[in-house]
């Protein structure tokens, strides 16, 4: 009777420990996919009400902040990032407090290349990771 209780133990323990691993595997693989520096190939659309400061790159960090600017010159933190029902939304917190933008994204290129297109305004930007 004893065998059987630590045999039945370690089986719980290992079945526990087997489970404790699952998470929402493809959201966050999607989500790293984002991660890193990316350089601004160009902009398609009215971007004078997007980007205040023009940028040569970006910068998405695994907190859900995002980073712009020149190289050597200036970079700022500006605002926050995250993929929700399939859609990139982003909050641009340094030139536009207190709103969301939503966009398609598409990756292309071994994932080496995201197509970002704000929905609303019909603004398509191309970034290519460093």
């Amino acid at each position: 009777m004893k065998k059987q209780i630590i045999i039945i133990g370690i089986i719980i323990i290992l079945i526990t420990v087997g489970l404790s691993g699952c998470t929402n595997n493809s959201l966050d693989t999607e989500k790293n996919k984002f991660l890193g520096t990316w350089n601004t190939e160009y902009t398609e659309g009215n971007v004078s009400m997007f980007i205040v400061i023009p940028c040569t790159y970006i910068t998405f960090y695994p907190n859900g902040t995002f980073r712009f600017g020149l190289p050597t010159v200036l970079s700022i933190d500006i605002g926050t990032w995250d993929i929700k029902d399939g859609k990139f939304i982003f909050a641009d917190e340094a030139s536009l407090p207190n709103q969301q933008f939503i966009c398609s994204y598409q990756f292309s290129n071994n994932d080496r290349t995201l197509t970002i297109t704000y929905i609303d305004e019909k603004i398509t930007s191309i970034l290519t990771k460093q």
